[in-house]
């Protein structure tokens, strides 16, 4: 019965995204050697060329210089790890690595917890974005789907579809794992058909708008108080 299941799910692999990914690359990178530049003139700044400058100036370079071979270094041992692709099948989440190895999520490592009103599979906040979470043996493991790699290789373009196919999977192979509510709602999943739902993600836009014109019109309205109160000084 559970291989006719399996069957029925199609392996799902990612497609990358080639405008947004060259976008990012360019931006980032222009924003990266913008910053290197600034930060390898920052000394010229300071135009007193007393004793004082000249010893901090060789004690900034010789930080930066240890810093920046300690990046290069880092970058260049990460350039190995860059994602070629995501693939979701009816054993779990795999990252092929453009040095040949996969990193690997199976359902079966998911740990039940066995534990009272308790959720396998949740929500966690990674620079305040929420992220697909699971437990394993080992603790935590956060699920990536729409983030460029350090390889900046490629984003995505089907990222929803891998995130519901993966949710949906789980549900299936794993029924006695409990998914939390929130899941659904944050990445806009039908719990029933696990297609992307519209009239959730319509809501989401038009509560965000909302929210966003009314702290635009609170700070316009505070300003205005600020300004007539300043004028009656």
């Amino acid at each position: 019965m559970q291989d006719e299941v399996r069957k029925t799910f199609p392996v799902l692999i990612s497609r990358p995204n080639w405008i947004m990914t060259w976008l990012i690359r360019i931006f980032g990178g222009a924003f990266l050697l913008f910053l290197l530049v600034m930060l390898s003139i920052f000394p010229l700044f300071f135009t007193e060329r007393s004793v004082v400058f000249i010893i901090g100036a060789m004690i900034y370079y010789l930080v930066w210089g240890t810093a920046l071979y300690f990046i290069i270094r880092h970058i260049k041992k990460n350039a190995g790890n860059r994602i070629e692709r995501i693939v979701v099948d009816d054993q779990g989440i795999h990252y092929e690595n453009r040095n040949g190895t996969t990193d690997s999520v199976l359902y079966s490592q998911i740990r039940h917890l066995s534990l009272p009103d308790s959720y396998e599979v949740y929500l966690s906040y990674q620079n305040k974005t929420q992220l697909l979470t699971v437990w394993l043996n080992d603790g935590s493991r956060q699920i990536h789907f729409d983030n460029l790699d350090p390889g900046l290789s490629y984003y995505p373009a089907n990222s929803r579809a891998l995130r519901a196919g993966f949710v949906q999977r789980i549900r299936y192979f794993r029924p006695d794992l409990n998914i939390h509510p929130r899941v659904y709602e944050e990445f806009c999943i039908h719990p029933e058909t696990f297609q992307f739902d519209q009239k959730a993600f319509r809501r989401f836009i038009t509560t965000s708008a909302v929210i966003i014109l009314g702290l635009f019109a609170a700070s316009g309205l505070f300003l205005l108080i600020i300004l007539y109160f300043s004028d009656q000084l």
